[in-house]
């Protein structure tokens, strides 16, 4: 994973389970915006990120949770580009929206990493937090919703990059892409992943 990761991590940014036991969302976030739940990877780093846009302003708000300890962020989202830019405290992030899906880079003090969130409107959005090993091991964390979405992101621990991963849930079974690679499995018990010539397993053992 970690030749893969390394291969994509700069080009490749730019370009879930129906057995929550818990989730966030349901609605928009109020009047005239849209709420999105996801999560965050780095090195040695796993967290959750909450972001609020406007449908008819550029104003963004959001919050990311890291170990128990929250930062506000505010920001833009600009609608025509779908380009979103949020700071507060240490941590910068910067992405855009496809489909129902917002994903993009941040440094923070862990240094770079990688977030995704899915729209909680109309449904349920869970995250989960954990691991993957094999050829490389770092961060694999993953939202899911009720309406068959899945998304995450994955990070190496050891200076190899990261990416994000997209795809759907169907019956309990989790299949995400990413640049290069593949994976699948179920949200209880784990499973695989490959890349250029690399595998390994990855597993989420808790609610982020």
């Amino acid at each position: 994973m970690r030749h893969f990761a390394l291969t994509f991590w700069a080009a490749a940014l730019g370009s879930s389970s129906l057995l929550a036991l818990s989730g966030c969302g349901g609605s928009s976030g109020g009047s005239g915006t849209t709420s999105y739940h996801g999560i965050i990877a780095a090195a040695q780093e796993s967290g959750t990120i909450a972001i609020v846009v406007s449908n008819t302003q550029t104003a963004a708000t959001g919050t990311v949770t890291v170990s128990g300890t929250t930062t506000n962020l505010t920001g833009t989202y600009l609608a025509a580009s779908k380009a979103l830019a949020l700071t507060g405290g240490s941590y910068a992030f910067a992405g855009s929206l496809s489909g129902r899906t917002f994903s993009g880079t941040y440094t923070g003090p862990k240094g770079d990493g990688v977030f995704s969130a899915l729209s909680d409107e109309g449904t349920t959005v869970s995250s989960y937090c954990g691991t993957y090993s094999g050829d490389d091991s770092g961060v694999w964390n993953l939202n899911v919703d009720d309406k068959g979405n899945a998304s995450g992101a994955f990070h190496s621990n050891s200076g190899g990059g990261g990416d994000v991963l997209t795809g759907t849930v169907n019956g309990g079974a989790v299949n995400v892409t990413f640049p290069g690679g593949t994976a699948s499995g179920t949200i209880s018990g784990g499973g695989s992943w490959s890349a250029s010539g690399s595998s390994g397993t990855w597993t989420v053992t808790n609610h982020c």
